[in-house]
């Protein structure tokens, strides 16, 4: 580690290692810690948690449907809440993804996969469980949405106060 550290101009209090034995011997990996990947990371598996749960199923249809966690996707249901339109929110979270964890989108599986509704719905809950703010200002459709629709998780929607609480306190 102390090597690597110097190499690359880094503290070596900010690397750990892991150390494996393979067929060919042993394989060293060196990470550079970062808590603050720590957090988007677990944020945005608790937004696929929060889209799981409690009806335990990712079959939700599009983003739509994500945001008003419905088992099905009903237009009439969905498209009565005012503003919404799927294709404005996939948008902005593309931007919000992009701004996010950045990549080179293409015509490529991993742009694809990144677009999922089900990618851009969990950075989504990550943006907002790190930072709220950004989350309005740069996805205001989907926030106003997500929020309206809040009532149809009220596990989430009790967590997500709680936890609200105790930060402002």
């Amino acid at each position: 580690i102390q090597d690597y550290a110097k190499q690359n101009n880094l503290n070596p209090s900010d690397l750990t290692a892991r150390y494996e034995f393979g067929k060919k011997g042993y394989t060293v990996t060196i990470y550079q810690v970062d808590p603050d990947y720590a957090a988007r990371t677990l944020a945005h598996e608790i937004g696929h948690a929060n889209d799981y749960l409690p009806e335990e199923t990712m079959n939700r249809g599009n983003l739509i449907g994500r945001i008003a966690s419905l088992r099905s996707f009903m237009k009439q249901t969905i498209w009565s809440m005012p503003g919404i339109k799927e294709k404005k929110i996939r948008e902005e979270l593309k931007a919000l993804t992009q701004w996010w964890k950045p990549f080179t989108p293409g015509k490529d599986a991993f742009t694809k996969y990144r677009h999922r509704g089900k990618e851009l719905y969990a950075d989504a809950l990550s943006v907002l469980l790190n930072a709220p703010a950004e989350l309005d200002a740069r996805a205001p459709k989907f926030s106003k949405a997500f929020f309206d629709a809040m009532d149809a998780k009220p596990e989430f929607r009790d967590v997500y106060e709680a936890v609200q609480d105790d930060i402002t306190r």
